[in-house]
């Protein structure tokens, strides 16, 4: 898609997870403005323009507007800009959901109540700013305002719970943490698209995570292989919470578990996946490139999801390391492996005799490689294949 006249976009944040972002802006012929807090965002020199502007800087962020004539407000797999894209979206007049909306969608807490009075199922839980008896473990321990699997923590005992519950409140800015039910089950993440008034569910994708007591994501397969009634429920809580948080002209990025015959919500948010899923994962296994049916949105065009045909064509992968041993014993030919496996992409920043780091969070996250096939089978062998390069 491409418009009669010459729209700019403000984008926030400039680091590799809007990367993917920026470039299909400029394909569709869009100049981007670029805002992040750090003056050597990697993504920088990738934006036609880049200014640095505090996260919580209203008024800076007003000045960009007004500097280059912005016409719609983005971003990408972050939670923090959220309530202040919305806050502008409102002082402009642009296409975006409420600032109410983002205030629900950034406060896990308040998230858990909407999903509890709108009957969506959740885990039960408590907010809390000390440490209380629980009388049934295991439990989670999460961040009210955080991502990335950051101050997320397994606790299988109340000494557990004691040793992580302040290690959990240094990654929030709130003055309390979640202590929530732990539920099994596989989990999942689901990427739908949002405009006025209608809701697309576009896929669903299938994650695995590291071994407790963290929880980090360390793979996603897209499309997710599930029975056609969890599919129904998936779609039937999908609309409910577009209902539910009024998500408009928006996409949104919602994780879940499937336990037998039954589905239980995590969080959900108004914004693109990370981890390369809606950037690569959704086209490269349906076809429709979601970022580009964002852009438009976000820019005033009207909608055409009745026209999108997101059928799996494909089997799509990301997959990060996640090596053995203390230190990397030789240097790894990323363009090698690359050639010899036919990968969409690779990237690793370990060299020869660096210390491998114990993955805690998606921060600590090194290397990874993204890959489709045909066949489950096929994934299976490929992932083995790598990992033979690694061992």
């Amino acid at each position: 898609m491409h418009f009669n006249e010459t729209k700019y976009l403000l984008i926030f944040g400039g680091s590799i997870l809007q990367r993917s972002l920026i470039l299909n802006a400029k394909k569709m012929g869009i100049i981007t403005v670029v805002i992040d807090p750090d003056k050597d965002a990697s993504e920088r020199n990738t934006s036609d323009f880049f200014e640095v502007v505090a996260g919580n800087d209203f008024e800076g962020t007003c000045e960009v507007v007004l500097k280059y004539n912005i016409s719609g407000v983005i971003t990408a797999a972050t939670d923090k800009p959220l309530v202040m894209m919305a806050k502008i979206a409102e002082k402009y007049n642009f296409p975006f959901y409420s600032v109410a909306t983002a205030q629900m969608a950034t406060d896990k807490w308040i998230m858990k109540k909407i999903f509890q009075d709108n009957a969506i199922p959740c885990a039960k839980g408590i907010e809390t700013k000390e440490i209380i008896p629980i009388a049934n473990y295991p439990v989670i321990l999460k961040p009210k305002d955080n991502s990335g699997s950051r101050g997320v923590y397994y606790c299988e005992t109340a000494e557990q719970l004691n040793t992580y519950f302040e290690q959990s409140k240094t990654y929030t800015q709130k003055d309390s943490v979640i202590i929530e039910e732990f539920i099994p089950g596989a989990e999942f993440s689901v990427e739908a698209i949002h405009s006025e008034n209608q809701t697309t569910v576009i896929q669903i994708t299938e994650k695995t995570t590291s071994s407790f007591p963290f929880n980090v994501e360390l793979s996603h397969v897209a499309p997710a292989v599930l029975s056609k009634p969890i599919i129904d429920q998936i779609n039937t809580v999908i609309l409910k919470i577009a209902t539910a948080f009024n998500y408009k002209f928006c996409v949104s990025h919602t994780e879940l578990k499937v336990h037998g015959n039954s589905i239980s919500i995590i969080e959900t948010s108004p914004r693109l996946g990370g981890d390369f899923i809606t950037s690569h994962l959704v086209p490269l296994s349906t076809g429709v490139n979601i970022e580009n049916e964002l852009i438009a949105l976000a820019l005033g065009a009207k909608n055409n999801m009745h026209n999108i045909n997101h059928a799996a064509k494909k089997i799509a992968c990301i997959q990060y390391l996640d090596l053995p041993g203390d230190y990397l014993n030789s240097e790894v030919d990323v363009s090698k492996i690359i050639a010899k496996h036919k990968l969409i992409e690779l990237s690793f920043a370990l060299h020869k005799g660096d210390r491998i780091p114990k993955i805690t969070n998606s921060l600590d996250r090194y290397g990874y490689y993204i890959f489709t096939v045909d066949s489950v089978d096929e994934l299976i062998e490929t992932k083995q294949k790598i990992s033979n390069e690694f061992n």
